[in-house]
């Protein structure tokens, strides 16, 4: 049997994100892939949060990010393969600045880790609080229904965020 080259294989064409996931948030192209869009980018980017208060909810998402993606379980393993030293200094001092920044937030500490860290849209939040209001329009022969969040609600959940983002500027000194 001759030996030649081989058939590259062809890339399978990426489309995008779906329709559902293109109706749960931002996305932007990555080279060859698709990647979400922050919450807190995509306000910043629209003008509803100040650069102070972005980098307050973007620190915010760091701290909760690498608390969630510490090494907990393994430190604290007395087996073979584990230490049994607790968790590291780099650890502990996430875990500290994560307790004084939800300490800062007080009550808003729930909209903020939603918005910050979960990636849930403020719309979302508001609907899921505050409950919804069904739209339709008709284009044609067509009628189009959505669910948009409560106008109020939706203003209140916008206040919220934006003061969450003050109070954890104010706490790291940004």
């Amino acid at each position: 049997m001759a030996k030649g080259r081989r058939k590259r294989a062809r890339a399978v064409p990426i489309d995008g994100p779906t329709a559902e996931q293109a109706s749960k948030g931002e996305f932007l192209r990555s080279g060859s892939s698709w990647r979400r869009e922050p919450v807190i980018d995509v306000l910043r980017s629209r003008g509803k949060l100040t650069a102070r208060q972005h980098a307050g909810l973007s620190r915010y998402r760091d701290v909760a990010g690498a608390v969630e993606r510490s090494e907990t379980t393994s430190c604290l393993d007395f087996s073979v393969r584990g230490g049994g030293e607790g968790l590291r200094h780099f650890g502990v001092r996430m875990n500290l600045e994560l307790a004084r920044l939800d300490q800062a937030l007080g009550s808003l500490r729930d909209i903020a880790h939603a918005i910050a860290v979960q990636d849930v849209s403020v719309s979302q939040w508001a609907i899921d609080r505050g409950g919804s209001v069904e739209r339709e329009r008709s284009i044609g022969k067509s009628l189009i229904r959505w669910l948009e969040p409560k106008r109020k609600t939706h203003e209140i959940a916008m206040l919220e965020v934006s003061m969450a983002g003050e109070r954890l500027a104010a706490a790291i000194g940004a």
